[in-house]
């Protein structure tokens, strides 16, 4: 690498010497050679995305194949086994802690996924240029630039028309539309779910009553936003749908197996299908994970206190963003892998959204101040066992996993929702690692506490001790397990 550089800079000082080229000159042909090869380089860009979209369009006309639905995924029912309640006087704390906690798998926690990009940079173009509308995304407005069309129709649903609609859609004007969607898309801090349902909303105001124009449409702009999806059209009615490939795993949803790779229906084809493989270069799976707190609109909702058990006058109150519980409302019944044991992970890695970190963090903060680490995680877990008890059979009708600030604002949640609750607020406060406690009919937390104040039952990994805290064992303190848990095996999820 050295002598690469060595001979390009001879190569540039030898002309100086036998023109007598001055200083200035010098620069301005170093700029004029450098806009030269960027010109250059934006070309050939241009030029592989025009080709991909030829490809693209000569694919929707010619190259469909019959694949076949397999049966949507459905997670088993367990039941819910309720909350515990430690007897009166009660003390599971011995003097001399063994590792009951008998852990039998470490189960995975997913990878963090790379996140889809555009395979060029997306300008807006000054060419045919409509003007603007405003989105109300989740009580959010959000300024979307129009492309040379008002309103996009595709005319039918053969081939052909929806081929000659994505060379319509390839045209440079349609940039400022694309463009629009991925400001909106940093703007507003969306996961990649978030900015899927987006563009589904961008695509319906644009095409109107024509469903199958906003499919094509809502594919167009996931494609060129750099995600995997695909085309697929009902044989029997004839109506457009968009596939998806992710990472994770969905349940509940028509899913297709295409080269290998699963794909879920974003909206529900009926009977048999056939589906437009072409792939691009690039292409990237779409993530179920919640890396980024979404930046809406504040609409405060009805404020909620939480008594702390245990510690009179310790009084927490916070009025959630109701925009935000309408968005998580709309996350999928998912697993960040392939594993069910994932499914509360995008829960308890999402940062902390501004209301809880602003209401409720610095009160704790101050709480903790000059505690033990035993001792400080012993109060944290009294604050998520404060939660009253619900069952998600008999609220929502099936199981539902809460987002923090999901638990902070339904009046009832049950024990994944309190551990996720509980690690959160360990994270965020004290910096511990934590872990889930994955039984088969009920989840738990540990935290890895590190000054060696821990007490009670615990389990060990790669040297570190961590103390079991059930968010559901009222209201036992950090390092007592109930006695229906203590002789059941469990697997594990470590969350750094």
């Amino acid at each position: 690498m050295k002598k690469s550089v060595v001979i390009l800079l001879s190569g540039l000082l030898l002309p100086l010497a036998s023109r007598a080229e001055t200083p200035e000159e010098f620069r301005q042909r170093l700029e004029q050679e450098y806009q030269a090869f960027s010109g250059q380089l934006k070309s050939d860009y241009e030029s592989f995305r025009d080709k991909v979209n030829r490809q693209y369009a000569e694919a929707l006309e010619g190259k469909w194949s019959a694949v076949e639905t397999i049966t949507p995924l459905t997670r088993p029912s367990i039941p819910d086994p309720g909350p515990v309640r430690m007897p009166e006087g009660d003390n599971p704390l011995p003097g001399t802690p063994e590792p009951v906690i008998i852990i039998e798998d470490e189960l995975p926690r997913p990878d963090p996924q790379p996140r889809p990009r555009p395979y060029e940079p997306v300008a807006p173009s000054p060419e045919e240029y409509a003007g603007s509308f405003t989105l109300d995304f989740y009580g959010t407005p959000v300024k979307i630039n129009m492309p040379g069309f008002r309103s996009f129709s595709t005319g039918g649903n053969s081939p052909g028309q929806l081929a000659d609609a994505w060379r319509m859609l390839s045209r440079s004007s349609t940039d400022n539309l694309l463009h629009s969607c991925l400001e909106a898309r940093e703007s507003l801090r969306l996961p990649d779910w978030y900015y899927m349902l987006m563009a589904q909303s961008v695509a319906k105001n644009l095409s109107g009553t024509d469903a199958n124009a906003a499919v094509l449409l809502t594919g167009y702009l996931l494609s060129q936003s750099g995600f995997d999806i695909r085309f697929a059209l009902s044989v029997g009615d004839g109506r457009l749908h968009l596939l998806f490939s992710t990472s994770g795993t969905l349940y509940g949803r028509s899913r297709y197996n295409l080269d290998g790779k699963w794909y879920y229906a974003l909206t529900e084809p009926r009977g048999a299908v056939s589906v437009c493989e072409f792939s691009v270069p690039g292409e990237t799976p779409l993530s179920l994970a919640m890396g980024t707190q979404p930046k809406l609109s504040y609409t405060p909702a009805p404020r909620r206190e939480i008594d702390v058990h245990g510690h009179p006058g310790l009084k927490l109150s916070i009025a959630t963003n109701k925009n935000l519980i309408d968005l998580l409302g709309d996350y999928p019944d998912a697993a960040l892998g392939k594993s069910e044991d994932s499914r509360w992970t995008p829960h308890a890695l999402m940062p902390l959204s501004d209301e809880i970190r602003e209401s409720v963090i610095p009160v704790l903060r101050k709480a903790v101040e000059g505690l033990s680490q035993y001792e400080a995680v012993n109060l944290l877990l009294k604050v998520a066992q404060s939660f009253p008890y619900g069952y998600d059979s008999e609220i929502w009708g099936k199981d539902r996993v809460f987002f923090m600030d999901e638990s902070w604002y339904y009046p009832l949640s049950d024990c994944e929702d309190h551990a996720i609750n509980f690690v959160q607020l360990v994270r965020e406060i004290l910096g511990l690692d934590t872990a889930f406690i994955v039984y088969p009919n009920h989840l738990s937390a540990a935290v890895a506490i590190t000054d060696g104040s821990a007490k009670g039952d615990y389990f060990e990994r790669d040297g570190k001790r961590y103390t079991g805290c059930d968010a559901t064992y009222f209201y036992a303190s950090a390092g007592a397990t109930a006695p229906e848990y203590r002789s059941q095996s469990a697997g594990v999820v470590r969350l750094k």
